[in-house]
């Protein structure tokens, strides 16, 4: 908002809107689209994990 000499957040976010609708929907959809990411486990920290949900499993158990 500074560079473009804009001080208050509503008029900034008004002109975002005005600014999306002209590029027409093929242009501003990219831009709206939210980013996701993709998460990958290797072998060993996925048995750690099994390792470690056994032994919550176990202690939970026991403390009844």
């Amino acid at each position: 908002m500074q560079w473009a000499g804009i001080d208050k957040q509503d008029k900034a976010l008004t002109l975002m809107i005005h600014r999306l609708h002209e590029l027409g929907p093929d242009r501003a959809l990219p831009l709206l689209e939210v980013p996701r990411h993709e998460i990958r486990v290797s072998p060993v920290v996925a048995r750690r994990l099994e390792l470690a949900y056994q032994q919550e499993t176990f202690r939970t158990i026991s403390e009844e």
